[in-house]
């Protein structure tokens, strides 16, 4: 991988008034203050809440016991066997964002198993489609301690069929309490609409128009800087992939006057929601903005059969990546540097959907043939809250 200057970063510009334009709605969306995460669920086990599942295997014991932090508190008691109460959490709410689950933990005398994942621990599993096995991440304490909070944080994979928590020992000997659980979606406003098959190309490339590399073969002069994960805007939250997933390729860049190999559209992209709204993080590559001419299309197919259309035009709704400036309709959500200390930036438009009682079956991206456009991510508001 190419060395990085590490000065690179973010400088967030002014929040402004959102505009209504025909149907669009383009937000300022800078970070002033992140999206708050929402609470999945809370449990201060005072009683068994329903959603759980015991699972006793070997000598183990799971009961209710006063002496929580404050009233009851759950107790894991383990002698070399394996105690969990067990969760699961829905795959089409969940897959794709990232949970933390946090408790207070006090443990007596824990001490490891015949195998080193043998503890008190947090579990989250995941059954992925395509994927052998289940895909595990643990935290694990030993020990003696008093209470004290224990969190995980937890990526969960878009593909998963089944995500399950537990809570509890495994194969280990001792006892944990815990209580004042908290499970979040830290992924802030929105669900994500996931763009891994139609992404085409990476954030980043090598060297420039060598024909061999990825963003727009614009060597340092590319996305690098984007930061990873998520980012929020004072209206919903976008995740950017990393660079190591999908094989790199993190976004859908299509066929423009300068890049006429790339891909004219996408394949129509699995949505299967009832929307409320759409917002598209993107940008462009050689707009002639003076031109205002169409850059790219959105079309929204809905469940049944209609469908509606979204034109973007350069200087309207979107403008270069490395012209990072308010336009008449496109607000900046973030801006940087790439490694030539060049400006660099993208924006946000959304959608408001006319259809919100009707599910979107597919999103298509098809480009107009002029300037390059550059879709990063993709974030659905629900019509259905709750």
């Amino acid at each position: 991988m190419r060395p990085r200057d590490s000065r690179v970063g973010s400088v967030p510009s002014a929040s402004v008034p959102a505009l209504l334009l025909t149907g669009l709605i383009l937000a300022a969306a800078l970070p002033a203050t992140p999206a708050p995460a929402g609470v999945i669920f809370t449990d201060d086990f005072e009683t068994l809440d329903p959603r759980w599942t015991k699972n006793i295997n070997g000598s183990a014991s799971i009961e209710l016991v006063p002496g929580g932090v404050e009233g009851n508190c759950l107790r894991v008691t383990a002698e070399g066997g394996t105690g969990y109460l067990t969760t699961d959490l829905d795959p089409a709410k969940h897959g794709g964002t990232t949970i933390e689950i946090r408790a207070m933990v006090k443990l007596e005398d824990v001490k490891v198993g015949p195998q080193t994942y043998s503890t008190a621990k947090f579990h989250v599993g995941q059954t992925v489609e395509g994927v052998k096995g289940t895909q595990n991440a643990a935290a694990r304490w030993l020990g003696t301690s008093d209470w004290v909070e224990r969190s995980l944080k937890v990526d969960l994979d878009e593909r998963a069929s089944r995500i399950f928590l537990d809570l509890g020992i495994q194969g280990a000997t001792g006892t944990a309490y815990f209580d004042n659980l908290v499970v979040s979606d830290t992924y802030g406003t929105g669900r994500p609409i996931s763009l891994r098959d139609a992404a085409n190309r990476g954030r980043s490339d090598g060297i420039a128009g060598d024909g061999r590399g990825s963003f727009l073969d614009t060597g340092m002069h590319d996305l690098f800087a984007l930061p990873e994960g998520n980012l929020e805007t004072d209206e919903v939250t976008f995740y950017i992939p990393r660079p190591g997933d999908n094989l790199g390729r993190t976004c859908a860049i299509l066929r423009g006057t300068r890049l006429p190999d790339l891909p004219a559209e996408t394949e129509p992209i699995p949505v299967g929601k009832k929307l409320a709204a759409v917002c598209f993080l993107q940008a462009a590559a050689w707009a002639d903005l003076a031109a205002r001419s169409p850059c790219v299309t959105y079309e929204i197919a809905y469940a049944d059969g209609e469908s509606v259309s979204v034109e973007v035009r350069a200087a309207v709704e979107i403008g270069n990546f490395d012209d990072p400036r308010d336009l008449e309709s496109w607000k900046i959500v973030w801006r940087g540097e790439d490694a030539l200390h060049k400006p660099v930036g993208v924006g946000m438009l959304k959608w408001t959907n006319p259809r919100p009682d009707v599910a979107v079956e597919s999103l298509r991206i098809r480009s107009a043939g002029n300037a390059v456009p550059i879709i990063l991510a993709v974030t659905y508001l629900s019509a259905a809250r709750g």
